[in-house]
């Protein structure tokens, strides 16, 4: 998705805004909805790995599940 670069010749501050709203939302609104998008299907494919090892855990009597969370350390 690319920057959109704005340029108005405007009479008004209201104009200006209207110009804003009209180039600007459209990608706004995409861009929400990829988002949107992309954070249903992370969490489909939480799901189905949860479901996958509360499947395997049930058919392994006293067997324990640790949740590990990995992290990334940034040098300064």
């Amino acid at each position: 998705m690319s920057a959109p670069s704005i340029g108005v010749t405007a009479s008004s501050a209201r104009h200006v805004a209207r110009e804003i709203v009209r180039r600007l939302y459209p990608l706004h609104a995409e861009a929400v909805q990829h988002a949107a998008e992309i954070t249903a299907l992370r969490q489909a494919e939480e799901d189905a790995r949860r479901s996958a090892v509360e499947a395997v855990t049930r058919s392994l009597p006293g067997s324990v599940v640790q949740e590990l969370h990995r992290r990334t350390r940034r040098s300064a």
